[in-house]
Parts: C-alpha cells; structure tokens; sequence
C-alpha cells in the first residue's frame, strides 16, 4: 500500500479532501484515520478490490473544529488552536499527514483570509481580527493614521510564528499606542491602515478602516467566513427587539394550569447604506456556520433566520437581518 496523493496544504474540510491510495489487486488496505494529535483512531476503512483508492476525509476533521471569536484585551497575535486541523491517514507504518482548514476554499500565506473590502468601519472603543499564515518567521502589526507622520506605530510583533496566527486588534490599545508615540488619535471619518507584516516588513495582508461613530443602537455582529476565520461588522439600527413567548400548559379540576415556560429574544437589525462589494461579503453572515453578537464584554450566539439577501439594486442596499439569541431563558412554572 502506498499512499500517492494527499490534499495540498490548508486545504478546505468543506469541499473533498482526497488522499488518494493505490494497492495490489489482490491486497486488503486497512486504513486509519488519525485525530489532530495523531495519537487517537477517528475512523477506519477497509478497502479491497481495486488497484486505486480515493478516500475523502474532509468529514473527519470537521467534528474537530472549534472556530469562535477571540477574546483579548489588547492588540495581540494569537494562534487558535482548533481552526486548523491536521489530519493524517496510515495503514502500519505508512502515513501522511495534511492541514486542513474550516473554510470553502484553499488558503494561502501572504494574503489576508477574508473577502473583507479594502476599507471598513470601526468603533473608538470596537475589536476585529486579522488572520494570516505564516511561515515560520516574524511577524509584525503596524499602524498607520492618514495625515499623519508616515513612521507607522507597532501594535504587535510575534517572532518563531507558524501557520495560523490572528491578529487581535483592540481600538483601544491602538489609540493608547498612538498617543504613546506622540501621535493623535484617529477621529471619526478618518482612515487608519492596519498592515500585518513579515520579518523582512513584507506586507503579508493589510486592511483600512474608517473610524465610525460610537451609537446607542450599534449592534457588534461576528461570524465564521468562507476562510475558517471570523469576520466582524456593526450593524448602526435595531428595528425591532423583542420575544417568543412558549408555554406549556395542562388543563386540571383547578383550570389551566403552566408546567413549562421559555422565551426566545429576537431582533431586526439594520446596517449602514453599503456598496456591492460590501454587501456581497455581509451576505456571508447569513450562511455562516456560527454567528455571534458582541454584548456585556461577551460574544453571544446568534440563530440568523433570515433567508434572502439581495446584494445587487439601483442604488446603495443596506442589510436587514432578523436574528435570535441561541439559547432560550427558561422561567418558573407552576
């Protein structure tokens, strides 16, 4: 048995992921399917009758994924430990191991994994990521305020950086780090540039962002985009905020009686007036796999029902979503 064929590095578990298999024609491939750490079984396949194999294991490393928002208090490069996965294939001492991510499409260094446009909004006081691959060298955040010296400002360095790191922006420590430097503050239309670069100061991804206002009905939304990483949008109105009200109810000698009550918070959200590109890369909140809402300093899962997203019209298309919170609160009975 020989394995001939394995799916190229950081591959998509949402598409086929092939290891491709040739034996003799009359031998019996007993086939092992390892777990990240390789140590532990996750599934076998006997294979037998054929000279040539082709097994898809993009459904094995699925289960093993955890892809969530970070949760940082200042700019920092953090490695997610369950956004990539390696997955390895072997019979006896025959193996081969790949890197498969949580996304729909094959990733790459030197690109930022996001169909993000150029230039997007963000709060004085809001949080994004910016996810990158590295290749096991240096890397560094730098920050840049248009009208301003060009000198730019290091939010972050990490160094011996290996596959997957996100950058953790934090506005906050972005300002604090400006002021800190001698600079002003970014204010509310300007453009701060955000560059991830390598140890040489290679641009490795780079994004703009337009310095929003701070509103009571700002909604922080994240999710889980076709890359394997999370995406983060304010959605500027609240249309609507109120509950689906459950129960549950027995009729006794006494009457009508409650032996279960639930409610679900459900709400309409409204975004900015946005071009196309924009609206094509906020219509991926409506298929991600996790959607979150940032509340209280905490990221809660979201239920998106909304099923229809038009991203094309006469005119700039803003983003209407009807959401609901995950989980249910339970109440009292009787």
């Amino acid at each position: 048995m020989k394995i001939t064929k394995i799916p190229a590095p950081y591959s998509p578990a949402y598409r086929d992921a092939l290891f491709r298999i040739s034996a003799t024609a009359d031998e019996i491939v007993e086939l092992d399917i390892f777990d990240h750490a390789g140590t532990g079984i996750i599934g076998r396949k006997r294979l037998y009758g054929s000279t040539v194999y082709d097994v898809n294991v993009a459904g094995y490393a699925q289960g093993q994924f955890e892809v969530a928002p970070l949760r940082t208090v200042q700019c920092t490069f953090v490695a997610p430990p369950k956004r990539i996965v390696n997955l390895t294939v072997g019979s006896g001492s025959t193996r081969s191991t790949t890197r498969l991510n949580a996304g729909i499409r094959t990733i790459y260094s030197y690109e930022k994994l996001s169909a993000s446009p150029e230039t997007r909004t963000i709060g004085p006081e809001e949080s994004d990521e910016i996810a990158v691959i590295a290749e096991g060298g240096t890397l560094k955040a730098v920050a840049v305020v248009a009208g301003t010296p060009a000198t730019p400002v290091t939010l972050a360095t990490k160094n011996d950086a290996d596959g997957l790191h996100v950058f953790g922006l934090k506005m906050a420590d972005m300002r604090a780090k400006l002021r800190a430097a001698g600079l002003r503050e970014p204010t509310e239309g300007e453009i701060v540039t955000v560059r991830i670069l390598d140890g040489e100061d290679e641009e490795m991804a780079c994004q703009r962002y337009r310095v929003a206002p701070t509103g009571e009905q700002n909604v922080r939304i994240c999710w889980w985009n076709g890359y394997g990483q999370i995406d983060y949008h304010t959605m500027r109105c609240v249309l609507s905020n109120g509950y689906d009200i459950r129960k549950e109810r027995v009729y006794t000698a006494d009457g009508y009686r409650t032996t279960g009550c639930s409610r679900e918070n459900r709400l309409s959200l409204a975004s900015d007036f946005v071009n196309r590109e924009t609206m094509e890369w906020l219509s991926g909140i409506a298929v991600a796999p996790g959607v979150w809402m940032e509340q209280n300093y905490a990221f809660v899962p979201l239920d998106v029902l909304t099923e229809t997203v038009t991203t094309v019209s006469e005119t700039l298309s803003q983003l209407q979503l009807t959401v609901r919170k995950s989980a249910r609160e339970i109440y009292q009975h009787q």
